[in-house]
């Protein structure tokens, strides 16, 4: 048990990560379509079907995920007893 507090530690530093990119991937879809006319963006990539908008649905979905899992590793880390805690 002496050594779960750095693996979660670990684990969430790799889970941040993660999301802080994830983020970055999105804001940087969401800056491109802006660039689309508005009355093209129901069309090709970013139609209902189109490659763009499944990609950006797979980045939100995993990015959700991600929040779930950090959300669910900091839960971890605050059962550990105080004395197997760095300071």
């Amino acid at each position: 048990m002496a050594d779960d507090y750095p693996k979660l530690a670990a684990l969430l530093v790799d889970l941040e990560t993660e999301a802080d990119q994830l983020q970055a991937s999105i804001e940087q879809m969401i800056g491109d379509m802006a660039m689309v006319p508005e009355e093209q963006r129901s069309t090709g990539d970013w139609g209902a079907t189109g490659i763009q908008t499944k990609r950006y649905l797979e980045l939100t979905g995993r990015l959700a995920t991600v929040e779930e899992e950090m959300t669910a590793v900091k839960r971890e880390m605050a059962k550990l007893p105080s004395g197997l805690k760095p300071n």
